[in-house]
């Protein structure tokens, strides 16, 4: 058997199609550096949920108080003329650069999204299928003594009132005691293979019997 990546290549058109849908094609495009120049609203440049940032390989400031070249930071908070990324996926700024447009290349972070509905025992929930969050992107209470929106927390972390967070293995998502939730709605971004169809890398390099 050859590998998905193999046939890819080779270019038979009597093999493309189905061999661009296992690879699924599409989604391996998407994983490609972006370039994006939007608006920057309250810091945040917001990204759509099917392309939330992983990594910025470089950002500049078109407008605001602070402009020019920002410097990419991972896993901080941006300080002054530097870009980073927020617990939800969205690309950020420093306040005091008061940031209004900016142009960001990217890439983006590879998984499905799924939305599901979770009954909560003790504080805590696990994720239905096997699978394991790797970035949790909103987070809802449904029913108990706080019910609405819940703010993000950092993977790991133990949240405070008012938030939701995952933890560090991403097959739990965690709640406050005292919001007392009962029933939450959670969007998160899946990790590929668990519970999910495997990476793209993974999936080129496979054999598939078809061929």
């Amino acid at each position: 058997m050859r590998s998905l990546r193999n046939i890819l290549d080779e270019g038979n058109p009597n093999k493309m199609p189905s061999g661009a849908q296992l690879a699924r094609l599409g989604s391996a495009v998407a994983l490609v550096p972006r370039r994006i120049r939007a608006a920057v609203v309250a810091n945040t440049l917001a990204l759509p949920d099917n392309a939330k940032a992983e990594a910025i390989l470089n950002g500049f400031v078109v407008a605001g108080g602070t402009t020019g070249p920002v410097t990419p930071v991972l896993g901080a908070a941006p300080a002054t003329t530097e870009v980073g990324i927020s617990l939800t996926g969205d690309i950020v700024f420093q306040a005091t650069d008061a940031v209004t447009e900016a142009e960001v290349v990217y890439l983006a972070q590879e998984g499905d999204v799924v939305e599901e509905m979770l009954v909560v025992a003790a504080d805590s929930a696990s994720l239905a299928s096997g699978r394991k969050a790797i970035r949790l992107l909103e987070a809802e209470s449904l029913e108990g003594t706080t019910v609405g929106a819940l703010a993000v927390e950092a993977r790991g972390a133990a949240p405070g009132a008012g938030e939701a967070s995952q933890d560090l293995d991403g097959a739990v998502v965690s709640f406050n005691a005292g919001d007392a939730v009962t029933r939450a709605r959670v969007k998160y971004i899946a990790l590929p293979g668990a519970g999910t169809k495997a990476a793209i890398g993974t999936n080129l390099d496979s054999a598939d019997r078809l061929f």
